[in-house]
């Protein structure tokens, strides 16, 4: 049996037993006629009562029946709601769920970005330093090379003090 016929059977359930507590009322108020103030007897009671009776046993028969309605009416409603409440309920806890799958794969992906920037950087001082090496070998080795144009001018300007040939045509240019 699914849940919304066993709501509608339990409002049913409160509807007839406000029926049945209203028949039960008319039952004990004859009987109170009929013993305590010594009224007629209990068939004439129940089948032919006065029209005062019946005024007052049918007003507090249809307030039991109406109250009977009413708390079924509420009752259905507040299952609904009950019924509407755990389905949310349901569908925030699979969000929840979800939301955090999605969490821990973005923390893994944040991690994972955070150790390609680190090795990034290692890399990129490595390179840096090494760089950094090679302007140092290379300042040096175009000092030298100044140095050698000037020995060669040197060794040139000396053979020409002795008469004879220069050695090295050197043409110097700026680096």
């Amino acid at each position: 049996m699914n849940q919304k016929q066993k709501v509608s059977q339990f409002d049913y359930q409160v509807f007839a037993l406000s029926i049945l507590f209203g028949l039960i009322f008319i039952i004990i108020d004859v009987n109170i006629d009929t013993h305590f103030f010594g009224e007629r007897n209990v068939f004439d009671q129940l089948f032919r009562p006065s029209a005062y009776e019946i005024y007052f046993r049918g007003t507090i028969f249809l307030t039991y029946v109406v109250f009977g309605l009413t708390v079924s009416i509420i009752v259905s409603k507040l299952k609904f709601q009950e019924r509407q409440l755990s389905e949310m309920n349901t569908e925030l806890v699979l969000k929840n769920n979800e939301l955090s799958i999605q969490t821990k794969i973005a923390q893994s992906a944040t991690e994972n970005v955070k150790r390609e920037i680190a090795r990034t950087r290692d890399e990129m001082q490595k390179k840096e330093k090494y760089l950094s090496h090679i302007e140092q070998v290379n300042r040096f080795m175009i000092d030298r090379e100044y140095k050698m144009v000037e020995l060669k001018k040197e060794i040139n300007l000396l053979l020409k003090e002795l008469g004879k040939q220069p050695r090295y045509h050197v043409k110097v240019e700026s680096f």
